[in-house]
């Protein structure tokens, strides 16, 4: 059957894996007001898409959609993923970051991390040491989540905000020109708030092998996630030679 387009955009807010989602966090998502979002999901939940589940205030679910535990990522997030790379080494690079260890989390097989949006597509983690300040060392948990040309929404910021209960900075990474940003800029400027609003990073690039093309829009501030989740997320989802090296650090 077709739905309507607040039919799909609340929808594109519920896990695919099964997860519930409460009605409150949800309309929150959304920022409708509340006849309108409890007409759309009751029109979801008559259709059979959406189920009532548990919880204060509620919730929704849906049945999950399996996915290849192993399969590579295909489509044009995935073509970005190799460059952004090179560029974060680089960007490292010029920050005076010597210890740093870059990667593509985005494919990680059947591992998990807890939840909906937890895996960031790249993860850059550094150690920095300091010669008169204390802690004398200190680790960055660097986290990116990548939208290709077009493919972004105001649900991106929301899936790199996930990201920060392992990170120290999170960012959303935009693909898009000067041009298309002028051409779409009440969406961008909604972005752009909401980014700010919840203490993410924003950069824009238009060609991922062209350094000067990136632009750092907003810097996020630094934030201090629980040690066991970030020991969590490396013994997780870092390589092998990734977690050696960054053992060798200290």
């Amino acid at each position: 059957m077709a739905l309507s387009k607040d039919e799909e955009k609340l929808l594109g807010f519920v896990p695919e894996d099964g997860t519930a989602i409460g009605n409150i966090r949800l309309r929150g998502f959304l920022g409708w007001k509340e006849q309108r979002y409890w007409d759309v999901r009751d029109s979801l939940i008559e259709n059979g898409i959406l189920l009532i589940g548990r919880g204060k205030g509620g919730s929704v679910f849906r049945k999950a959609i399996k996915k290849s535990s192993g399969a590579p990522l295909s489509g044009p997030e995935s073509k970005l993923y190799e460059p952004l790379e090179r560029f974060l080494g680089k960007w490292a690079a010029d920050q005076g970051i010597v210890n740093s260890h870059i990667q593509i989390t985005a494919n990680q097989g059947g591992k998990t991390t807890g939840g909906l949006w937890t895996r960031p597509d790249l993860t850059l983690i550094s150690l920095e040491k300091f010669s008169f300040i204390v802690p004398r060392e200190l680790m960055e948990v660097r986290t990116f989540e990548v939208k290709s040309r077009n493919n972004w929404d105001i649900q991106s910021v929301f899936e790199a905000l996930a990201h920060s209960r392992v990170a120290t900075r999170s960012y959303l990474m935009i693909q898009s020109s000067l041009e298309e940003r002028e051409e779409r800029e009440e969406p961008l400027s909604r972005i752009e708030s909401e980014c700010e609003r919840h203490g993410i990073g924003l950069i824009y690039f238009d060609d991922p092998e062209d350094y000067d093309s990136f632009e750092f829009y907003l810097d996020p501030p630094r934030r201090q996630p629980e040690p066991r989740d970030v020991e969590q997320f490396i013994e997780r989802q870092i390589s092998e030679d990734g977690k050696r090296k960054i053992k060798n650090w200290y």
